[in-house]
């Protein structure tokens, strides 16, 4: 490497000091501090020794032109380099000592003269044009026709928004030590491009990771979130100059997650200041990214990242700060070691639970038919008299979707009244709803009606929001409820409740999709786990999936329906035969219990986004009624599905991918 390019190396390192606040050890350190740091480093040298066998550092003395520039080449790692390559100048009133620092600082765009052949190497240096040559070594441009990030003659602002100095009033007393309390901020500040100077110096091998952490006080960030390839610890966050306080508090929020998580607070600066390579915006702001916001509906939010800059907006306000909640609970809070890039982006809506708060929302069956492009859902209607099924091209249009009713229980129906968990399956080409209901009216009332039989409607056309007619019963015998139709290995079954002294989950055979085949009706579950038992002793509403994998696993809920211990346990085929109970392998423990403020989770469907690269889950839980709540979940290392906790109504999650 030439020593040229070892120079550019240092001058990019150098960049780092310029946007962002520096840390707190440095705005209140002291010239003494700063010198005595920046020597430890390696990258300062004194004038001598005091008496007492210290380094005398002159801090009180001036500094001449030829000095100051000097000092930033030393200060760069790069005199060295200045001392053994031959650069080109045009001054005329060089003192030979000064020819290989000057020439080298000219040749890299760091200083200029005072003129075309004269530099004044013995002038004093003022602090704008030190703060200037900083400025420049981080990557910014001076011009005075105000194209340029400032004018030379007063770089005060961007200095100070940079983390250099803290009051924009000029030094008309500027010292040597002020030029070191300089130099060492911008250690920790942010250039227009490139890693921070402290990153870069121990990239580069001059300075060890463990001096400069304890120098600077800023610990090595490993692990954690990452956009693009670069820690979000090492990012500006920007809001508009015109930003309301709800903007400014939002962007605030995200700081402080940060420093919460990494102990490390980014700074919060107005667009008004320069770009630099490490951007979050928040909001609406001049930044190119921030234009996503032009794209979004109303209840809509987006996550744009392009490189290392990341745009966080919301349709209004509101939406803003759900997105935001949303980012800092994903991504930031327990520090998840995630890296972001370009294909994270998305923009949509957001969806908390309950996603459907109107009305009841019991026994929820939530399909995504990808021939349709439609989401599909029905629930347990309030009164428990009919079927209705809703649509919507979002999962979230789900909670405002008009529903279509299908099916209504009376006393001239076949279905009399206790219609229970619908749910919708498209089996051999056509669409059908299983649910179950009471065929007879002389056992009305609270108690379990002994003529609940399970039946299906079956769709008059190929379109699965079209009209139904009342198909069959699947068998006159069997006292069952929560009917749930699966397709494994290219065979149909069902699986449903059997109405016991407790319930109990059987699987059969269909010879058809409205005929169970009665010869062989197996009891695959019966309730004796503790948390099965801590309230009722129930099995019911079963759900199957299977898994990336191939594995077939049953959801089903333990306890009574009201009880507060209502949960999800789960049970596995481990065998080849699904009407074998051997063949079946329950968990031991709940897999989905309550959860802050998400009290009884439980009779669930499991459905997949759009793309078929995420599996949901849809429940209800209890809260003045039975609310719908919805959650995306995954699987560990060993292939078996992890659930998490149930999603609190505060928290936000993105719409399923696809959409």
């Amino acid at each position: 490497m030439t020593f040229k390019k070892i120079l550019t190396l240092l001058l990019a390192i150098m960049m780092i000091a310029t946007a962002i606040p520096a840390v707190s050890a440095a705005e209140s350190i002291t010239a003494a501090e700063a010198a005595n740091a920046l020597h430890k480093l390696g990258l300062l040298a004194g004038v001598g020794n005091n008496a007492d066998g210290s380094v005398n550092f002159d801090l009180d003395g001036s500094l001449t032109r030829a000095q100051s520039i000097t000092q930033v080449v030393r200060f760069l790692g790069a005199e060295k380099a200045a001392t053994q390559e031959t650069n080109a100048h045009p001054f005329t009133d060089l003192a030979a000592w000064a020819v290989p620092y000057i020439s080298y600082a000219f040749a890299n765009g760091i200083t200029q003269g005072v003129s075309a052949t004269k530099f004044n190497p013995d002038g004093a240096m003022s602090d704008a044009a030190f703060l200037t040559a900083i400025l420049r070594v981080l990557g910014y441009v001076d011009k005075n026709d105000g194209s340029g990030d400032f004018i030379w003659s007063n770089p005060y602002t961007l200095a100070q928004s940079a983390g250099l100095i803290d009051s924009t009033t000029p030094n008309a007393n500027f010292k040597r030590g002020d030029a070191f309390i300089i130099c060492y901020r911008a250690l920790t500040a942010t250039v227009k491009s490139g890693d921070k100077i402290c990153d870069s110096l121990v990239k580069s091998g001059t300075v060890s990771a463990e001096l400069m952490a304890s120098v600077t006080g800023i610990p090595e960030v490993t692990g954690g979130l990452t956009i693009g390839g670069v820690s979000v610890t090492k990012y500006v966050i920007v809001v508009s100059v015109e930003a309301s306080a709800s903007e400014k508090l939002i962007a605030n929020n995200i700081a402080s997650a940060v420093e919460s998580a990494y102990g490390i607070k980014p700074p919060v600066v107005t667009d008004d200041q320069a770009a630099v390579a490490n951007e979050i915006t928040v909001g609406e702001t001049n930044r190119p990214i921030s234009a996503v916001i032009d794209t979004l509906e109303a209840d809509q939010v987006a996550i744009s990242i392009d490189g290392t800059s990341m745009a966080i907006v919301g349709a209004s306000n509101t939406w803003l700060r759900r997105v935001a909640n949303y980012f800092i609970a994903e991504y930031i809070e327990g520090k998840p070691e995630q890296s972001l890039t370009n294909e994270d982006s998305f923009s949509g809506a957001l969806i908390a639970n309950p996603l459907r708060s109107e009305g009841q929302s019991g026994d929820p069956c939530i399909l995504y038919d990808n021939e349709t492009e439609y989401y599909y859902a029905l629930y347990s209607a309030p009164k428990n008299d009919r079927v209705i099924l809703y649509r919507s091209k979002t999962l979230a249009g789900l909670a405002t979707a008009e529903g279509k009713e299908l099916y209504v229980a009376g006393e001239d129906k076949e279905i009399k009244h206790k219609l229970y968990a619908p749910e919708l399956k498209k089996m051999d080409g056509k669409w059908y709803i299983y649910a179950s209901g009471a065929t007879s009216m002389e056992d009305k009332g609270d108690k379990a009606s002994a003529s609940i039989r399970l039946f299906c409607l079956e769709a008059t056309s190929s379109d699965p929001y079209g009209e139904y007619k009342f198909k069959a019963f699947l068998d006159p015998d069997i006292w069952a409820i929560d009917a749930h139709p699966f397709t494994y290995k290219g065979v149909n079954y069902i699986a449903f409740a059997r109405i016991r002294s407790g319930n109990i989950i059987s699987v059969a055979k269909l010879t058809n999709p409205w005929t169970i085949d009665a010869e062989r009706v197996t009891v695959i579950a019966t309730p004796t786990y503790e948390f099965e038992t801590m309230n009722g002793s129930i099995n019911e509403g079963p759900f199957t999936f299977e898994s990336p994998d191939g594995r077939l696993f049953l959801l089903y809920s333990a306890n009574t329906v009201t009880s507060p211990y209502y949960s999800l346990g789960i049970l596995e085929l481990t065998g080849d035969d699904v009407l074998s109970k051997p063949s079946w392998t329950k968990h031991k423990e709940a897999v989905f219990t309550a959860s802050g403020d998400i009290a009884a989770p439980g009779h669930c469907s499991v459905f997949k986004s759009p793309d078929g690269t995420q599996y949901w889950l849809a429940y209800h839980f209890q809260s003045s009624g039975r609310k719908l709540g919805v959650q995306p979940f995954t699987f560990d290392e060993t292939g078996f599905p992890y659930f998490g906790e149930a999603r609190s109504t505060a928290d936000y999650t993105k719409a399923p991918s696809g959409e």
